[in-house]
């Protein structure tokens, strides 16, 4: 999953990039419940500094849970602060991001390519990821057509070209 992509692509390394949302509170102390838009679970830790509504919080506490985390957060005392959070993003810099491995990329990187085949025919922009669980599918569209979803697997993207903000693919016959 690596970071939760952005529903718009932005090659501006200054927006924040989204590592989880608040979906409600938890207890009566002020902890609230994050569900996690990383694969870096360390972002969520003990003295870990987050920014929601564009303000930076400190965690004083973190524990996983079932689908997620509960953190306490230095600025919320109270079950209502913290209720009052519910649907906050989290996120971080995009200078805090950290390094993948070459080949991989972060969603928010993938969404809003445009797809081009190997035949130079363009199918559209990548709208939307998929987590399926064998492998991400793109759901790339052109606003037209039908969406058409691309597999994110070596066989099918053939090359991705953040800077240009393209992709290419060689989709399978059947596959549109």
């Amino acid at each position: 999953m690596a970071e939760r992509y952005q529903l718009q692509r932005s090659l501006d390394i200054q927006e924040p990039v989204v590592v989880g949302r608040i979906v409600g509170a938890w207890g009566v102390h002020g902890e609230v419940k994050v569900e996690p838009f990383t694969d870096f679970p360390s972002r969520f830790n003990k003295g870990s500094t987050l920014f929601v509504n564009e303000r930076p919080v400190r965690v004083s506490s973190s524990r996983k849970r079932k689908n997620g985390f509960v953190l306490k957060l230095e600025s919320v005392d109270d079950r209502n602060e913290a209720e009052a959070l519910r649907g906050s993003e989290m996120t971080v810099p995009a200078t805090d991001l950290e390094d993948l491995p070459a080949g991989t990329f972060y969603y928010f990187q993938i969404v809003g390519l445009e797809v081009w085949t190997e035949e130079s025919e363009l199918l559209g922009t990548v709208r939307e990821i998929i987590t399926t669980g064998a492998n991400d599918a793109y759901v790339v569209s052109n606003g037209t057509n039908a969406p058409v979803l691309v597999p994110a697997i070596g066989d099918v993207i053939q090359e991705v070209d953040i800077h240009n903000g393209r992709m290419v693919v060689n989709l399978p016959i059947g596959l549109r």
